[in-house]
């Protein structure tokens, strides 16, 4: 036989899960752009190492395709872009869904008095992996902090 006040007690939790996945769900959902080009606020998690020169970077993709995704590299920044596709193309009913979908934009800054000599982009099994080679900046590039305190 249940006890009225723990049974209350139960359903007022539910209603309050409920509401609190409702709210949830609406928070993801603003924070997915509508235009799936543009980039989000998602950050797809990511291993950062530093190793004999080189940077290595691995970012988690799964589902992403070589041909949602792309990197750019200037002197100082290295951007990665793409979109990570919706599991099912058709109208249905999601009931829960805690896996990233549409644009995600990453961000990284190299060393300020290193440059990339050299790099390697490779996406397998769902992990793009980067390959920075740093070489220290020739000094004449370096900006002496001095100078500019007596500008």
């Amino acid at each position: 036989m249940p006890v009225p006040a723990l049974t209350q007690t139960l359903d007022e939790l539910l209603v309050r899960k409920r509401s609190n996945d409702e709210r949830l769900t609406e928070l993801l959902q603003a924070s997915v752009a509508e235009d799936e080009n543009a980039p989000t606020r998602f950050h797809p998690p990511y291993d950062l190492f530093h190793r004999n020169g080189e940077l290595i970077l691995s970012v988690d993709l799964p589902g992403v395709l070589s041909s949602d995704l792309e990197v750019s590299l200037d002197a100082q920044h290295l951007v990665v872009t793409g979109c990570f596709p919706e599991v099912l193309e058709v109208e249905t009913a999601c009931l829960h869904s805690s896996r990233p979908k549409g644009a995600f934009r990453c961000e990284f800054v190299t060393p300020e008095t290193q440059q990339v000599e050299s790099h390697e982009f490779v996406l397998e099994n769902g992990v793009l992996q980067i390959r920075l080679k740093l070489v220290p900046l020739p000094t004449s590039d370096l900006v002496d902090s001095r100078k500019l305190l007596d500008d």
